[in-house]
C-alpha cells in the first residue's frame, strides 16, 4: 500500500507520519527490518554494479596472476608495461580506464581494454541475477504442497533474506568467468578455483540447509537421478579412458605454454645451466595444436 494510502486510512496527522519508521508502524511493519523490503531497486541495482564491478576488477588479478604462480595480495596492481605501481584512482574499476583513455599515467603505452570489459560484464552480471532472483522471480525455487496436495514454488523474495544464497550464486558465476578468461588464453584451468567455491558452498550450506529454504541442497528425486546418471557417465568415461578407446590428449606429456617456457629459461639462467640444457626443454605447444587436441576429444 503507498504510504499516502497507509497515513489516510489510519489518520495519522502528526509529524510522525511523515517519516518511513512512522509510517511503517502504522501499517503494522517493524521499522528496522520490513522497511528495508520497501527500499526501491533503483538503489540497490547502482550499489551491485559498484560492487560487482570491483569483484570484475579482482578477477582480473586473478586471471593473470593465479595461473603464473604470483600472489593475488602483494605486490599492489602495477602497469603491465613499465610496472608502475598504479594509485588508488587509477584503479577505480572501468571509470579509471576511461579517464586514462586507456593508457597508462607514466608511460603512456595503451593498456588492454579487457579490463574495464570484465569489471563491466562482473557488474552487469550481478545486477542481472539481482533482477532475475528478486524482480522477475526466476531462479533457485522449492515446491511446497499446499492443503490439497498441490505443489507451490516459493522462489527468493529479497535479498536482506536471501543474501547468503545470492551471494553463493555470484561468487560461483564470478569464478566461472575467471576460469572461463584463464582457459580461452592458457588453455588450463587452475585447480585453485574450483577448491574454494566448493569449500565455501560447504560452508555456506551447511548454515543455511533447510527444508524451507530456498536454494539449499535438497535433494529430490529428479536431483538424485540427474546426480546417479552423471556419476555412471563419469565412471564409463573412466573406464574408456583406462582401455584406450578415449585417446588421452598429450600423451608426450602436457603442453608448455610461452609462460612457461620462459619461467623455465630464467631458472635455468640463474642457475648457470649449459647450452645442452637449454636444448632439452620441450617445446611450446601452439594454439592449433591444442585446438586439435580439443576437437580430437570433442
Amino acid at each position: 500500500m503507498p504510504f499516502y494510502g497507509v497515513v489516510k486510512r489510519t489518520g495519522i496527522t502528526d509529524s510522525n507520519a511523515l517519516s518511513v519508521a512512522g509510517v511503517a508502524s502504522a501499517a503494522g511493519l517493524n521499522p528496522l527490518t520490513d522497511c528495508q523490503k520497501l527500499m526501491p531497486h533503483w538503489l540497490i541495482i547502482p550499489f551491485l554494479f559498484l560492487f560487482g564491478s570491483c569483484i570484475g576488477s579482482f578477477l582480473n588479478v586473478v586471471v593473470w596472476r593465479l595461473p603464473r604462480g604470483k600472489s593475488l595480495l602483494w605486490p599492489p596492481s602495477a602497469c603491465p608495461k613499465c610496472n608502475h605501481a598504479l594509485a588508488w584512482y587509477d584503479n577505480i574499476p572501468v571509470l579509471g580506464w576511461i579517464l586514462l583513455r586507456g593508457r597508462c599515467r607514466y608511460c603512456k603505452e595503451p593498456v588492454s581494454a579487457r579490463y574495464p570489459i570484465v569489471e563491466a560484464i562482473t557488474g552487469l552480471l550481478f545486477v542481472f541475477y539481482y533482477a532475475a532472483f528478486f524482480i522477475w522471480q526466476l531462479g533457485p525455487s522449492i515446491a511446497v504442497p499446499d492443503s490439497f496436495g498441490i505443489p507451490e514454488y516459493i522462489t527468493l523474495t529479497s535479498i536482506d533474506q536471501d543474501w547468503a544464497v545470492y551471494g553463493l550464486m555470484m561468487l560461483l558465476v564470478s569464478a566461472l568467468l575467471a576460469v572461463s578468461l584463464i582457459d580461452a588464453e592458457l588453455y588450463i584451468i587452475p585447480i585453485e578455483v574450483p577448491w574454494v567455491v566448493a569449500g565455501i558452498a560447504f560452508v555456506v550450506h551447511a548454515l543455511i540447509a533447510g527444508p524451507s529454504q530456498v536454494g539449499s541442497l535438497s535433494v529430490g528425486p529428479a536431483i538424485a537421478a540427474f546426480t546417479a546418471g552423471s556419476t555412471i557417465g563419469l565412471g564409463i568415461s573412466f573406464l574408456l579412458l583406462l582401455t584406450r578407446i578415449i585417446p588421452r590428449s598429450f600423451p608426450d606429456g602436457e603442453p608448455l605454454l610461452d609462460f612457461e617456457r620462459a619461467q623455465m629459461e630464467q631458472e635455468l639462467r640463474d642457475r648457470g645451466a649449459t647450452a645442452a640444457e637449454f636444448a632439452e626443454l620441450p617445446p611450446v605447444a601452439t594454439k592449433s595444436r591444442i585446438r586439435r587436441e580439443m576437437a580430437w576429444e570433442a
